[in-house]
């Protein structure tokens, strides 16, 4: 396996589903491009300013998304153009799967 698709959660969670500690509605990940505008690394959550979303008919917009996996939050910054994919939880978040 390559670094990058060891770095998200999408397959790990797909093959460890009843082990995850990631409660979804669905295995659908939706993709996005946004800028990172802030980490909050404690609360492991990214703010993104990011395009539209397509499969979710959202318009571009700011906001925080959840990031499960530390490490994906580790090799970011703030100011870095990213493309990501994320699924939404049962609890309503939205948490951050894979980016590169």
């Amino acid at each position: 396996r390559d670094a990058q698709e060891s770095r998200g959660l999408g397959d790990v969670y797909k093959r460890q589903e009843s082990k995850s500690t990631i409660n979804t509605v669905s295995v659908n990940q939706h993709k996005g491009k946004g800028k990172i505008l802030a980490i909050d690394k404690k609360a492991q959550k990214i703010k993104l300013a990011h395009g539209p979303i397509k499969s979710l008919n959202w318009g571009a917009m700011k906001m925080f998304f959840a990031v499960e996996n530390k490490d994906l939050v580790d090799e970011v910054k703030v100011g870095d153009t990213v493309n990501f994919s994320f699924i939404k939880s049962n609890d309503g978040r939205f948490i951050i799967v894979d980016m590169n």
